[in-house]
């Protein structure tokens, strides 16, 4: 049985894969500071320690006494108008944390496999889809913490002999995200009435459902000597905009919906597509999404009792 820590285990993608990997028989204990756990968290039968991967002293403390064999690092700051607004606690979290994760692994559990979630941000911006190998050139705060995390992952997996696995998460959808992302944001006007503000309706993103991204982790995980060392972009390979994310909602919902468009809501720099070329995590563990968004779509709306 292997041991495996996820560091933000209480939050949206981190709870469903906490809990993916209890039923499939894995050791798994949660490491959170619980700021924005998925909404529908419960701590049934989790084994949690509570700390702060921005405290050195917390993440040596939990590495050291735990000495799994895996860690899951999801925890972030990914909420790009905060991440804006407060550059200095962005880098803090997503590289101060990554750097105090790799240091206790270094320290007290160097046979750890280290699975550190990236972002389709990294990218440079193109008209195209990225492939692992495309351009690095992040247009905001959060993209370029995630490429100096990365950067420091490959620099002590080299210098330390480490091993780790990067996924390159494009954007997730699915229950329990309490972030106000594209997808909550609609359902939740959706759910106070017919008509959805919204900002750039033509900028294309790759949406990718929670359980393609549970699988694509479990594929990580279950082949661990193949992904070891390796970069895996973790999309659908489909862009939509967000007026085609709209025309997505099935049923008598959609018959009543209208778009507002608020300038209000626009960003300043904002990439006109990000899509995922996922020809080598197919290629290398054999994964690929088995949910359309109009399939995903509708499971969330059941999800949030909308049909």
């Amino acid at each position: 049985m292997k041991k495996v820590l996820i560091v933000g285990g209480a939050g949206f993608i981190g709870f469903p894969l906490t809990k993916r990997l209890i039923s499939e028989k894995y050791d798994v204990k949660v490491f959170d500071n619980f700021s924005n756990q998925s909404k529908n968290y419960s701590n049934d039968s989790l084994s949690i320690i509570q700390g702060d991967i921005t405290n050195r002293g917390d993440v040596i403390k939990c590495v050291r006494d735990t000495k799994p064999d895996i860690i899951i690092h999801l925890a972030a700051q990914h909420y790009i108008p905060f991440c804006i607004e407060d550059p200095i606690t962005t880098k803090k979290i997503n590289v101060t944390g990554t750097k105090n994760i790799l240091d206790a692994i270094k320290e007290f559990s160097r046979k750890t496999h280290f699975i550190f979630t990236s972002s389709a941000a990294v990218y440079a911006p193109e008209n195209k889809a990225h492939t692992e190998t495309s351009e690095i050139g992040s247009l905001d705060v959060y993209g370029e913490t995630k490429i100096e995390a990365e950067n420091i992952t490959k620099k002590y997996a080299s210098s330390y002999g480490n091993e780790y696995t990067i996924l390159r998460l494009f954007n997730v959808y699915g229950f329990g995200d309490n972030t106000p992302h594209l997808i909550p944001t609609i359902i939740e006007q959706v759910k106070k009435g017919s008509v959805i503000k919204l900002g750039n309706i033509e900028a294309r993103r790759d949406y990718i459902y929670l359980d393609d991204v549970m699988n694509g982790f479990m594929s990580a995980i279950q082949n661990i000597e193949v992904s070891k060392n390796h970069t895996f972009n973790l999309g659908s390979g489909k862009t939509y905009s967000a007026k085609e994310i709209v025309d997505n909602i099935g049923g008598d919902i959609k018959k009543h919906l209208k778009i507002e468009v608020e300038n209000e809501r626009m960003r300043r720099n904002d990439r006109p597509i990000s899509l995922a070329d996922i020809s080598k995590i197919n290629k290398y563990l054999g994964w690929k999404p088995r949910y359309n968004l109009h399939k995903g779509l509708t499971l969330l709306l059941n999800q949030e009792g909308l049909m």
